[in-house]
């Protein structure tokens, strides 16, 4: 009995016949990973979990400290992800790295659903910190708006000496 080459037996498949399986393959392995087998994320598991997200990201999620995200009624799917890179070491940071590293599947699932459960942080009622030329504020400060000067590509590239006059266009 001749034994089966699977090397040499894709050999054989046409390229397209590779391409069409591809995909179909593709999405049944996704979503057998995807599946989480009927386990459910438990909120306030993840709530008694999240004493130590507190110290950066803030009572009930809402951050105090400059450049720490408040993770108040983020989606649940988006902060899975984003542990899931940080345990992986896809997305660096210093200190979310270890404590990523020590959380489980079954962790991941539970703080994203306690940190998406929660009200979102109340917006600001600040003055808006638009000082671009040609917004409102820079109106009000007695500024001129922004004029942009279009220039074509073969006067820009005269002026620069590229060699716009040896091209057609």
């Amino acid at each position: 009995m001749q034994e089966f080459n699977y090397q040499s037996s894709l050999g054989r498949l046409p390229k397209t016949t590779l391409r069409r399986l591809s995909l179909p393959l593709f999405l049944v392995v996704s979503a057998l990973i995807a599946d989480s087998g009927g386990v459910a994320a438990d909120s306030e598991a993840g709530k008694n979990k999240a004493g130590t997200c507190a110290a950066c990201h803030g009572e009930n999620g809402i951050s105090q400290t400059e450049n720490t995200p408040s993770l108040a009624a983020q989606p649940d799917q988006f902060l899975q992800w984003q542990l899931v890179f940080f345990r992986s070491g896809a997305r660096k940071n210093e200190i979310m790295a270890p404590i990523a590293e020590q959380l489980c599947n079954g962790d991941v699932r539970d703080l994203a659903a306690y940190f998406a459960s929660l009200e979102p942080p109340e917006a600001s009622g600040t003055e808006t910190t638009d000082n671009r030329p040609g917004s409102d504020r820079s109106r009000q400060e007695g500024r001129s708006p922004r004029t942009v000067r279009l220039v074509p590509w073969r006067q820009f590239c005269r002026q620069q000496g590229c060699g716009a006059d040896s091209r057609t266009t």
